[in-house]
């Protein structure tokens, strides 16, 4: 890659940031939030050279859309925060496990809520403290999964390389 299409030059880092940050925010239910990413505010801007820019970025979150299923750290990283985030119900709520849970019926599991108060806010709050402690890889260990997020990080990072160099006339720099 030549020094004009360096990562920092292209805000390659940045994007792939961002992906990563939204594919692992989805990993696990969580309430829904008001998230948009960064390119979609680009591409409604009046601005033409911020709208190519919001393309740009855009094209390359389609590209690692389409490369997901090659990622071999997904899966991993996926199954930790899941099991990171059940484990959190059974610990901190006394859920039953997930297939026994799932074994009863609508009204049962609803008395389980009820029952552990689980209900309104309460379920709520215990959501949000289940997903930021699915987001630490605890079930798997802190070491391993900043280690598994960092090889994933360099898979994202050498598509977007690979994507610069084989579409090079829809390659938008930052702004300088």
């Amino acid at each position: 890659m030549s020094l004009e299409l360096s990562d920092s030059r292209l805000g390659l880092e940045t994007i792939v940031d961002e992906f990563l940050a939204r594919m692992h925010e989805g990993s696990v239910p969580r309430p829904k939030q008001d998230y948009e990413p960064s390119y979609r505010a680009k591409i409604r801007s009046e601005d033409p050279d911020l709208e190519r820019r919001g393309r740009f970025e855009l094209e390359l979150f389609v590209e690692f859309g389409k490369k997901l299923d090659d990622d071999p750290h997904y899966i991993p990283l996926f199954h930790a925060m899941a099991n990171g985030y059940l484990s959190c119900f059974e610990k901190n709520a006394g859920i039953p496990p997930l297939r026994e849970f799932l074994a009863l019926d609508e009204k049962q599991q609803q008395e389980i809520y009820e029952k552990l108060g689980l209900v309104g806010n309460a379920m709520r709050e215990l959501e949000d403290k289940c997903f930021e402690h699915a987001l630490t890889f605890a079930y798997i260990g802190e070491n391993e999964g900043e280690r598994l997020r960092h090889l994933q990080r360099e898979y994202y990072l050498k598509v977007a390389r690979e994507w610069v160099v084989a579409n090079p006339n829809k390659v938008v720099p930052l702004p300088q």
